[in-house]
């Protein structure tokens, strides 16, 4: 019985297994797609979800590329500018691994853009809902 469910697991589990480093690296891409888009709605101040997904994007990727541009521009001086090169480069990568990271995050925390967590949302205007009862006064002294 154990040796039929580990080669159960096993062949069912082989093809997924090869399959997982691919889907990685698409969620990967998805993330930083998706930090991209929100880096650049805030150089465009425009409010997400808003107009065309292309433009923003195409804005955060460019500010990315911009310090990795400006650090192999740089890295042929001496001295001081290839510390700025340095600089710069590694700024671009930081800043590329960081987006990456949060939109990852972000496209984890929203099931890949699916339904929302708390229902219909609320009609403007409306309170929320107190969590918690407030806490009673100190105790009359006797």
């Amino acid at each position: 019985m154990v040796s039929a469910v580990l080669l159960l697991v096993t062949v069912v589990g082989a093809p997924i297994a090869i399959l997982m480093p691919f889907l990685y690296m698409g969620l990967l891409f998805a993330g930083y797609l998706t930090g991209a888009y929100v880096l650049g709605s805030k150089l465009l101040r425009r409010r997400l979800g808003e107009g065309n997904a292309l433009a923003p994007v195409a804005w955060g990727s460019l500010l990315v590329a911009t310090f990795s541009v400006i650090g192999a521009l740089l890295w042929g001086g001496e001295g001081p500018m290839r510390t700025l090169a340095l600089f710069f480069h590694l700024a671009g990568v930081l800043l590329c691994v960081g987006l990456t990271t949060i939109g990852t995050g972000a496209a984890l925390l929203s099931r890949l853009g699916g339904a929302e967590r708390g229902g219909a949302p609320m009609e403007p205007g409306v309170q929320p809902p107190m969590t918690a009862p407030p806490a009673p006064g100190p105790a009359p002294a006797a």
